[in-house]
């Protein structure tokens, strides 16, 4: 019964840790997703593609109808004008007494005053000079669009081809691996003919540089490998732990 609780509690401590490495692959779509988000490339034209649609619905604006709005701006003039200001806002008012008249005069020295205006205009044609100009800019964020979408389809399949290289290295590092033993057990047979003399020392060396060569080819392998998965970890800003998920990819090839 100790046993058992004991394998019990392994499982219990063992299992974080295996959910942990479970959710450090990352398959393809989310490795596409990460990459597009962070490529400098692609960020500055979705850059120069949001730039291009604010210029756009700027330039319509100009068939709206105009406000323009004044304001004349006062300070020390007559005392009538002052009280028109201060008094009523519209209307002119005189001042006869002198002691109001005092007061407005110290009020015109000291300070400025507004008056606000407001003016609406309503072009409905200029020549054609607003329509050119719209359809330019609608022009400019199409261009803009296609690039964006242009660059983003560039990251995307190189991202997609260096995920299947990385399949594809793995699998052909498994079947190098099992020719490796292979070629190791077959050098290690013709050595031990060699010397029983059943056959040549060249033939035995033969036997022993097939096997470095594969031994070479798989190292090679293995080091594309880890450069393409250093790379990938680049573009979509993953940290080193982080690995790829190619076991789909790796049961169709």
């Amino acid at each position: 019964m100790s046993k058992r609780l004991a394998r019990a509690a392994c499982a219990i401590f063992l299992m974080p840790a295996a959910i942990g490495a479970q959710e450090t692959l990352v398959p393809l779509a989310k490795l596409v997703d990460r990459v597009l988000v962070r490529d400098p490339a692609v960020r500055a034209r979705q850059a120069e593609r949001e730039a291009a649609g604010f210029e756009t619905r700027r330039v319509q604006t100009l068939r709206l109808p105009k406000l323009s709005v004044s304001t004349d701006l006062g300070g020390g003039k007559v005392v009538n004008d002052l009280a028109n200001v201060l008094l009523t806002g519209l209307t002119p008012a005189v001042v006869s007494d002198p002691k109001v008249r005092s007061r407005l005069e110290d009020l015109s020295a000291s300070r400025p005053y507004f008056v606000p205006g407001a003016r609406l205009e309503d072009n409905l044609f200029d020549g054609g000079e607003t329509s050119a100009a719209i359809r330019s800019a609608r022009l400019k964020e199409r261009k803009a669009e296609v690039s964006r979408n242009h660059a983003t389809g560039d990251e995307a399949y190189a991202t997609a081809s260096d995920f299947l290289s990385l399949a594809h290295g793995r699998v052909l590092g498994r079947y190098l691996e099992e020719y490796v033993r292979v070629t190791e057990l077959v050098a290690t047979a013709l050595e031990n003919q060699a010397k029983a003399g059943r056959i040549t020392d060249a033939q035995a060396l033969a036997g022993q540089a097939r096997f470095e060569a594969a031994q070479a080819a798989l190292e090679n392998t293995r080091d594309d490998l880890r450069v393409t998965s250093d790379l990938l970890r680049q573009r979509a800003r993953l940290p080193q732990d982080a690995a790829f998920d190619t076991r789909p990819l790796e049961a169709r090839l």
